[in-house]
């Protein structure tokens, strides 16, 4: 882990509309060039949400933390994976199997969902340079 949220990133995010989670989520994890989700022995934890089945990330260990407890979650435990490893296998592999991502949901609020490849087309633009365009 090498960053955390501060308390006013904390607190504000209750409070965040899809695309404003969206663009938080997407800069700190290009930031801190790290994503959590959830997982086992098995590899990640894929849930099944309206009949698609999806992961879920976060730019922080402490935003999977708080999820930790609930039951879909199971037996499973937060894991991290470098940016770099996320974007050439994990976003690649949910993208060929058609795995949605759900982007910082959280104890009181549900998170965003995007494409494997709407996300992955996100991530290389902020990297590529420092700033995106969401389409539509």
């Amino acid at each position: 882990m090498k960053y955390s949220p501060t308390t006013s990133e904390l607190a504000r995010l209750d409070n965040m509309g899809d695309e404003e989670l969206m663009q938080y989520a997407v800069t700190r994890i290009v930031e801190c060039e790290e994503v959590w989700s959830f997982g086992n022995d098995d590899g990640w934890l894929i849930r099944d949400v309206a009949e698609k089945s999806v992961i879920t990330i976060w730019p922080y260990l402490q935003l999977a933390e708080q999820l930790s407890e609930q039951t879909e979650y199971g037996q499973s435990t937060p894991i991290s994976t470098s940016l770099e490893q996320f974007i050439s296998s994990v976003l690649k592999q949910c993208i060929n199997t058609e795995i949605i991502v759900e982007l910082c949901p959280g104890a009181q609020r549900v998170g965003t969902f995007m494409t494997a490849a709407a996300l992955l087309e996100v991530l290389d633009s902020l990297i590529e340079t420092g700033e995106y365009f969401l389409e539509g």
